[in-house]
């Protein structure tokens, strides 16, 4: 678990990091001249020409001016915020380039990588953006960066400023690196034309200084078009997302209400496999080694503890016949291998093959064979396409965080493709522990409960991070996480079981309950009518998670040891329950040793 989390944890954090931008090699700038045109509606046209002499010059990167940090007081509160206008329409004349997002502004990288720009060159970058309501209320600014830090001097800056409207002249400031141009030396000149600005600048600026203006507005200056709240649509889809899969639960997964029977045996017709595939879908290791032990409560073999610890010996005592299912005389064949005895440490040499097939065995009579079926073929398609939708607000919330944040379609995608895979991961392990409910102890299911709670409180603190250094807001992430948390919780239930998986999963139920309940004298009676009910039960027991409670409800009872175990010496039956588990899983770790050696 540590490892694939260590995994995915890079996994994100490679994809969240993008190239730096450099410009390696060196320029002069002869001139820099800027075209800005305003819109109404606050859509904004550049066009600036870099007259510049450059010495090879690799990966040349100039900043646009699309972010800006503003400083309100709101109710008493000084509160900065930060604004990145979305960049469309970019060209370069003549010059192939990336659009490049980092630290909280946006570079475009001229030239391919591994090319270089000689000598004098005219660079004509184009590009356009959207201003968007500031969000603090009735105001509205306009601000633009006429020369951004770039690592040469600038010889000569001439700008014009096409506004929509005209505008209150005072509220016009320019700053050369912070400080108000009138107080520099800067041969610095503007001039208003009807309801453009133009100005120039005749002295030679010092490397990675910036040029800026800002412009103070009217609220009512722009009028923004009604943009499509991406928030709202993100919510409406999860949610969306939510009632689908409580539409489907209702219509294909609700298993209703499944009665306990009264029973003291296991199912008429399933072995101590089957069981297991009943109560949980899937058929575990530990399902065949009970298997094992059922053979032997039968009188097919006999189990002997021999000086070595970590092994036992079989006995083959009869041969299997068509009295049991086709798998476990397969099973049965290849335990011995036509030979009347075997070490458990000789198994994992060849057994293994065997154990997968039979499971798939198992698993096909129980899902694919119309007359056995468990559950249902609809419940289970629809639970996988919940399990996979699941993350879809995950994935569509972290993609517009990181979109927001470094306005990079691909980038974005791939860490809401990450983040999902770790939230598929979580939810694995929620899906894993409620599926084999039935077959842990009590405090072993609170624990693995306890864990996947850690888990996934884990998640959802990395999630809220993502967006507290991103987009800042929380409602879409608040939102995204609940709805992922309720289809998740729709999908563990998903699985509806037909009427014969009902039945004999309400006979399971019963036994597990009367394993739990079982006064002394009804249990008296069972032996009474059958010596070896405690050992024939027992194997279900373990299963089901409650051999602990079976042992202690025969403490009482002399019983002697079964007739298919030889010990190393005599033991009580108090004594031979860790014998028993020992037996499990020494026979469960070499039936599957080799297997996931070879995976």
């Amino acid at each position: 678990m540590k490892k694939l989390f260590f995994v995915f944890t890079c996994l994100l954090t490679l994809f969240l990091i993008t190239p730096a931008v450099h410009a390696a090699g060196t320029y002069e700038v002869n001139t820099l001249t800027t075209n800005v045109t305003v819109y109404e509606d606050g859509k904004i046209d550049v066009v600036q020409k870099i007259n510049a002499d450059f010495s090879n010059c690799e990966n040349f990167t100039w900043e646009l001016s699309n972010n800006y940090d503003y400083e309100w007081n709101l109710a008493g509160q000084d509160i900065m915020k930060h604004y990145q206008w979305k960049v469309s329409n970019l060209n370069v004349e003549g010059y192939p380039f990336t659009l490049v997002n980092e630290d909280n502004a946006s570079y475009v990288m001229i030239a391919e990588e591994g090319s270089v720009i000689n000598g004098k060159n005219i660079i004509t970058i184009s590009y356009s953006m959207q201003l968007e309501d500031l969000g603090v209320g009735n105001i509205q600014k306009f601000s633009y960066t006429l020369l951004p830090r770039v690592p040469a001097k600038v010889d000569c800056i001439s700008f014009t400023i096409n506004m929509p409207e005209i505008f209150d002249i005072e509220a016009l400031k320019f700053y050369y690196d912070n400080q108000l141009v009138n107080d520099t030396n800067l041969d610095f000149n503007y001039q208003i034309v009807g309801t453009s600005i133009e100005g120039y600048v005749n002295t030679s600026t010092e490397v990675y200084r910036n040029l800026n203006m800002t412009l103070d507005l009217a609220y009512d200056y722009f009028t923004f078009k009604q943009q499509m709240n991406v928030s709202i649509l993100i919510v409406a889809v999860s949610i969306v997302t939510v009632i689908a899969s409580i539409i489907s639960f209702i219509l294909f997964g609700k298993d209703g209400l499944i009665l306990k029977a009264k029973t003291c045996l296991p199912p008429d017709g399933l072995n101590a496999a089957s069981v297991g595939y009943v109560c949980d879908g899937r058929i575990s290791y530990k399902d065949i080694a009970c298997l094992v032990i059922e053979w032997a409560n039968l009188g097919y073999l006999r189990i002997e503890e021999v000086s070595d610890v970590d092994n036992l010996y079989f006995v083959k005592l009869m041969d299997m016949g068509k009295e049991r299912w086709k798998y476990e005389r397969k099973l049965f064949n290849a335990l011995f291998y036509e030979r009347e005895e075997v070490f458990a440490n000789e198994l994992d040499k060849y057994f293994y093959p065997y154990v997968t097939n039979a499971i798939k065995e198992i698993e096909t009579i129980y899902s694919k064979n119309k007359d056995n079926r468990i559950f249902t073929k609809s419940s289970l398609i629809m639970q996988v396409l919940a399990f996979i939708f699941a993350v879809l607000p995950i994935f569509i919330g972290t993609t517009y965080a990181m979109y927001y944040k470094y306005y990079h379609l691909e980038l974005s995608m791939m860490a809401g493709f990450v983040v999902a895979l770790v939230a598929l991961l979580v939810e694995l392990i929620w899906y894993t522990v409620v599926t084999h409910k039935n077959s842990l102890i009590k405090w072993q299911y609170i624990g693995s409960l306890i864990v996947c709670v850690l888990v996934s409180f884990i998640f959802s603190y990395g999630y809220n991070y993502l967006f507290s250094i991103t987009i800042n807001t929380f409602g879409v992430c608040y939102a995204t996480l609940v709805c992922t948390q309720i289809v998740v919780l729709v999908m563990l239930f998903m699985d509806k079981r037909t009427a014969l998986g009902k039945a004999w999963y309400g006979e399971i139920l019963g036994l597990k309950d009367f394993i739990e309940n079982a006064t002394e004298e009804e249990l008296k009676v069972l032996i009474d009518d059958n010596p070896t009910y405690f050992y024939y039960v027992l194997p279900y027991a373990y299963m089901l998670g409650v051999s602990d409670t079976w042992f202690k409800k025969f403490s009482s009872f002399n019983l002697p040891l079964p007739s298919w175990y030889k010990g190393n010496k005599q033991v009580t039956l108090h004594l031979f329950e860790p014998r028993y588990y020992r037996l499990l899983d020494i026979i469960r770790r070499h039936i599957t040793v080799h297997s996931i050696l070879h995976k």
